[in-house]
């Protein structure tokens, strides 16, 4: 599996990613990704609200409650306007 930051960037720009030759694109593409990942270190309110709702709805602290908080932050995120 890729990392994040490959994922995000192909998703950035997927052509940069479909043929062999584009070595400066796809770094472009991920240093693009990079960026993005990073300025979703802090969570909007919307985010830390639905974050902490999933995070009491859950019995059990594991791994799968992680990602469900993960989920449902970042669903939070998109649902945002820019």
């Amino acid at each position: 599996m890729s990392t994040m930051i490959e994922r995000v960037a192909r998703a950035l720009d997927p052509y940069a990613w479909s043929e062999k030759g584009f070595s400066i694109r796809r770094e472009v593409s991920k240093q693009q990704a990079r960026a993005a990942i990073a300025e979703m270190r802090e969570a909007t309110p919307a985010m830390v609200e639905v974050g902490t709702e999933a995070r009491w709805r859950s019995a059990v602290r594991d791994a799968n409650s992680i990602n469900e908080i993960w989920n449902v932050m970042i669903d939070a995120a998109l649902k945002e306007e820019a």
